[in-house]
């Protein structure tokens, strides 16, 4: 303690900078030099590397030493690490007699500040060595997974969370400046290798001690710690399943688990409780690389394992190119003892998880429903996996039974039946053989465990198709089938021998360490798949070869085809333009969840059509199902487009986008107008004012279609030629031509009626011309047949306009209370703000609530009507216009006559002559001021005459 405050006494008598008044620095060799001194006396007194008993009991009076006085020397040290040796610096960091050395030494190398400072080079140096240490890291891991009784739950996720953030902090600073070692990849694979040395550290001083049971039981080791760490690490860096360094580290578990009996629970208690995206990720990874995962469930499988393992797998995903993943993960599920319930107790019947299974997917093979939702190559991977779990069952000999040979029977043909409905030849033809070959096993086996039966007659009732009308897909399709039964032996355990097992262990190893290259990490996964696969199916060499040979055709090409292709360039050119893409139906989606999932798919191997052909198909897809679904999915949906970006270039993609966005508001709109308009009022950082708009010309868009504002059959409905027609030559309207030539006075009662009919057709047109129209085809078309619709609109109008106008003032980045908006520089959300409540009060013409919403607007317009800005002042006008065109004269002399009077004041003076003083200067606006000013007179106007 007097070698720290000596320290510190000695750092606070540095000058300051004098840019900084808070940081001290060095300025002479002296003070360096003194500073170095009393660093190296302070660090002399500090702990070495602890032992393993330390690391277990800890230390009192270290804990509070790092958690109290540690900070504040890094506080101060760590400004100065540039005039500070680097020896001592690598003692400061490498502290691990508690776990608040490292947490606070990670908080502070991390910092902003640093990060930006001009010892930035350095600190990320200690950072390094701090997280490549052999000792720091294990030892903190071994310490966070001590039970103790004070809570350090906090501690290891605080731990957590600094270990998960280094590369994103560093990254955010530094951006392409990041080395090469804190990039994601690169520093999982230090972590990895750490977190594996931790559990080899274990054993070792297990080994060393020889008191197993003192160690375990005072203080008991628990692997909490660890388990949220191989989580976080898979789940935050790993999610494309091809990592070389998970796949090391799964090869080391399991073969510690074997080899390392001391730790072999502790390492099935860290998996076990792993989260069920990691266990989904490892799982794949385990069964795609042939890694055998059995010896990881000891005496029953846990609920989160088994649910990835008999359903989330088999049921609710499908792989292409799955054949070996169908294997393995048939064999693993024959070798699994008993699952858990989701209350952790062993399952009370005697059904084997293998059953289970099969069970499972006789209820999916067999239901009509899902063979019309998903898609063939879904029904094609569920297939092979019925036909090889069938297979591997009854040839392991423990089904005999006539129950459960009445049960597959009975839901075999009712499943056929469904295939048989379906008109998708290739569904028919999987039902039939799949029926066919199944069949022909339990007879077999009935006949094998049934001695008394007789051979003569077992041959004549068994169920045969005849598949000589189909063509040569579909009979290599039934070929294919029939090969997985009866490659079902293979799927047993393969024993390696010794030599080759310590090679994978030896490369798994190498890869952690980083002894080889990025280029070495696929040699781990031929190698692998050439020494585990016994006997590989012909459709799995195929696939296998093809990209090989892709490869190399340039050097392997045959001499007779190199002859061929040696005149291509004499033949004609083919004429593509009219060919269409095959493979368009088949990604084509044609159900909405299959849409979602195209539209949230991140995998690399996805192609751009798939994400084309998904947003092409949404308005229709939506405008077809949605509205048979629940308003989750709605709401989910409009989450999904409103952050959906365009992957690849696609011309239509806005297009499509607003489409089905509308399509899914048309369906819910009381649901997604109170969600848009909480969107739209959401905090300044989260949308930018273009997408704002979006959201606007939404809730227009849908405000029209909902109140039948878009029927083309009407013939007294105008299209957009027809509007813009009317526009140029609206001076020569019939009405108010004839009435312009009576040249009666300004306000005869003839005259104003000519001029509100005018001025509320001008009106509308710009009203109609500020919204956005893109809509989809098929909308266009049931809108178009039917003659006579509800509108809809008003029972929902509140729901789109209240929430809309009342946020408004509320956040005051977007809004502000003054006519000034800092947030909205150009006003171009003002006015899309203002044009959108004029189209949501256009569409609410005779709705009850009408009155309310005018109220709304009149108010709103005379905060705004006053702005500086020429195009406010024009929206507030069309604002205003909105309410003479959605309420009746009568209602609004009833409910608004003293705020008639006064827009009517406030108009004349924007339409007079002396600009200067009191009239409006910008011309549209007068032009405008004139029509609402002649639509305020004729309400006026039915007052006197009711008089």
């Amino acid at each position: 303690l007097r070698r720290y405050n000596e320290l510190l006494e000695c750092i606070s008598k540095l000058p300051r900078q004098s840019d900084q008044g808070e940081s001290r620095t060095i300025s002479r060799d002296i003070e360096r030099e003194t500073v170095n001194e009393k660093l190296a006396l302070l660090l002399e007194c500090l702990p070495g590397p602890v032992q393993f008993t330390d690391a277990l009991y800890g230390s009192k009076e270290w804990e509070r030493f790092a958690a109290e006085a540690y900070p504040s020397l890094l506080d101060e040290v760590i400004p100065l690490m540039g005039h500070v040796q680097l020896p001592l610096l690598y003692r400061l960091v490498t502290l691990d007699a508690s776990i608040h050395f490292p947490c606070e030494m990670i908080n502070v190398l991390t910092k902003q500040s640093v990060l930006q400072s001009s010892s930035c080079e350095l600190a990320l140096k200690l950072l390094v060595r701090l997280i490549e240490d052999d000792s720091v890291l294990p030892v903190t891991f071994i310490q966070l997974s001590v039970e103790r009784t004070d809570a350090n739950i906090s501690d290891y996720n605080r731990f957590l969370q600094l270990l998960s953030a280094i590369p994103n902090k560093v990254a955010n600073d530094l951006k392409s400046k990041t080395p090469d070692r804190l990039l994601p990849l690169m520093y999982s694979r230090i972590l990895l290798r750490q977190f594996i040395r931790t559990i080899a550290t274990l054993n070792d001083a297990i080994v060393y001690y020889g008191k197993v049971e003192e160690l375990t039981a005072t203080p008991s080791l628990r692997g909490d710690f660890l388990t949220a760490l191989f989580s976080k690490l898979i789940t935050d860096f790993h999610q494309e399943r091809r990592s070389p360094a998970i796949q090391a580290a799964l090869h080391l578990l399991v073969d510690g688990i074997s080899r390392l009996p001391n730790v072999a629970n502790f390492i099935r208690t860290i998996l076990a409780g792993l989260t069920p995206t990691a266990i989904e990720i490892i799982a794949h990874m385990a069964l795609n690389k042939r890694i055998d995962l059995s010896s990881v469930f000891a005496q029953t499988v846990p609920a989160s394992w088994s649910y990835v393992l008999l359903q989330k797998i088999p049921l609710y995903n499908y792989y292409t190119n799955s054949e070996t993943i169908i294997y393995e993960l048939i064999n693993l599920v024959t070798k699994l003892p008993v699952v858990e319930n989701k209350d952790g107790e062993k399952g009370q019947d005697n059904e084997s998880p293998l059953q289970r299974l099969i069970q499972q997917l006789l209820v999916v093979w067999s239901s009509r429903a899902a063979i019309q939702r998903t898609s063939f190559e879904q029904h094609l991977y569920i297939t092979k996996l019925l036909l090889l779990a069938i297979g591997t069952e009854i040839k392991s000999g423990s089904t005999c039974s006539s129950s459960s040979g009445e049960t597959y029977r009975r839901m075999l043909f009712d499943g056929l039946k469904a295939h048989l409905e379906s008109p998708i030849k290739e569904v028919r033809c999987t039902g039939m053989i799949t029926v066919e070959v199944i069949m022909g096993m339990i007879d077999d086996k009935r006949d094998e465990c049934n001695t008394s039966s007789t051979n003569e007659n077992a041959g004549n009732n068994r169920l045969l198709f005849d598949y000589a009308g189909f063509d040569t897909n579909t009979l290599a399709l039934i070929e294919s089938l029939k090969s997985i039964v009866e490659k079902a032996p293979d799927c047993e355990s393969t024993k390696f021998d010794q030599v080759r097992q310590e090679y994978l262990i030896n490369l798994a190893i190498n890869d952690l360490i980083g002894k080889i290259e990025e280029k070495k990490d696929d040699t781990l996964a031929q190698s692998n798949e050439q020494i585990i696969t016994p006997k590989p199916s012909a459709e799995t060499n195929d696939v296998r070869t093809k990209p090989l040979a892709a490869a190399d055709s340039d050097d392997d090409e045959p001499e007779d085809m190199q002859s061929l292709d040696s005149d291509d360039d004499e033949l004609p050119v083919y004429d593509m333009s009219n060919d269409t893409k095959l493979e368009q139906e088949r990604y084509r989606p044609k159900y909405l969840l299959d849409m979602r999932d195209a539209l949230l798919q991140t995998d690399a191997n996805q192609t751009p059509e798939q994400f084309e052909l998904a947003v092409d198909a949404a308005p229709e897809l939506i405008a077809q199902q949605l509205a048979h679904n629940d308003g989750k999915l709605a709401i989910d949906l409009m989450q999904i487009f409103l952050s959906l970006e365009e992957k690849t270039h696609m011309p239509t993609f806005s297009e499509r986008k607003f489409s089905a966005m509308v399509e899914i508001c048309v369906a819910f709109p009381k649901e997604c107008a109170t969600f848009l308009c909480g969107e739209f009022h959401a905090e300044v950082s989260r949308y930018a004012v273009n997408c704002r708009i979006f959201m606007l010309d939404i809730m227009t868009e849908v405000a029209k279609v909902l109140s039948n504002n878009r029927k083309t059959d009407e013939p007294s409905k105008r299209s957009a030629e027809d509007i813009k027609s009317l526009a140029q030559s609206r001076t020569t309207n019939g009405v108010a031509s004839t009435k312009n030539q009576l040249h009666l006075m300004f306000r005869d009662e003839a005259e104003q009626r000519a001029r509100r009919a005018e001025a509320e057709r001008i009106v509308r047109e710009r009203i109609e011309r500020k919204t956005r129209r893109s809509r989809s085809a098929f909308t266009r078309s049931q809108r178009a047949e039917a003659k006579e619709t509800i509108n809809r609109y008003s029972e929902v109008a509140g729901w789109f306009f209240f929430p809309l106008i009342r946020g408004f003032g509320g956040n005051r980045f977007v809004f502000t209370a003054g006519l000034k908006f800092p947030y909205d520089v150009e006003n171009l959300l003002l006015v899309s703000f203002l044009q959108a409540l004029s189209v949501l009060m256009v569409c609410a013409e005779n709705c009850p609530i009408a009155g309310k919403m005018a109220r709304e607007l009149f108010s709103l317009a005379s905060l705004l009507r006053y702005s500086e800005e020429p195009k406010v002042r024009l929206s507030v006008m069309q604002l205003l216009a909105a309410i003479f065109l959605a309420i009746r004269s009568d209602l609004l002399l009833a409910q608004f006559y003293p705020e008639l009077l006064e827009l009517k004041d406030w108009l004349e003076e924007c339409t007079q002559g002396d600009v200067v003083r009191t009239g409006e200067t910008n011309e549209e606006c007068r032009q405008l001021a004139r029509h609402l000013l002649a639509m305020c007179y004729s309400a006026l106007i039915d007052e006197s005459v009711e008089c």
